[in-house]
């Protein structure tokens, strides 16, 4: 006689452990994923309003003007590109103003990032005041290119 039984078998409930731990296992690792995508992108909005930042104080900077000048005026002199030139002071330059063949390269930091900021030697436009298209990136100071923005600085 065979009397009926009610309950689970020992084999249903491993089975349904296994199922329920892949299904869990699968679950809980998108939470670390989900972290890492949220601090690359708190990363890149600091470094996007960081540069946001650095364009609207060059755009303004009287600094930028007198270097643009110093450059048409006397483009050979070392105080032109020199860090230490008091004209630039507002900027906070880290190192020298380097002179490439399109672009001149004025680089400045925070405790954070590094800001290079190109500005390019010939305007795209002149018209009653000149533009020079400037690249602004932001690196985080393990070197990684976090972002760049472009603008234009009147003279």
């Amino acid at each position: 006689m065979v009397k009926e039984q009610k309950g689970f078998t020992l084999l249903e409930v491993l089975l349904s452990i296994t199922i329920l731990s892949i299904i869990l296992i699968s679950f809980f690792s998108f939470f670390p994923q989900a972290a890492k995508f949220n601090d690359t992108n708190d990363q890149k909005l600091k470094g996007v309003s960081l540069a946001k930042e650095v364009l609207v104080t060059i755009q303004s900077s009287n600094s930028i003007q007198s270097f643009l000048n110093n450059v048409s005026t006397n483009p050979t002199a070392t105080d032109t590109f020199s860090k230490n030139n008091p004209q630039y002071q507002s900027l906070k330059l880290s190192e020298d103003i380097i002179n490439h063949t399109d672009y001149y390269q004025l680089i400045t930091k925070t405790p954070d990032a590094k800001v290079i900021i190109k500005l390019f030697k010939s305007p795209d436009f002149n018209g009653s005041k000149a533009l020079y298209k400037t690249e602004i990136i932001v690196e985080i100071l393990e070197g990684k290119k976090v972002t760049n923005l472009y603008g234009y600085i009147t003279h």
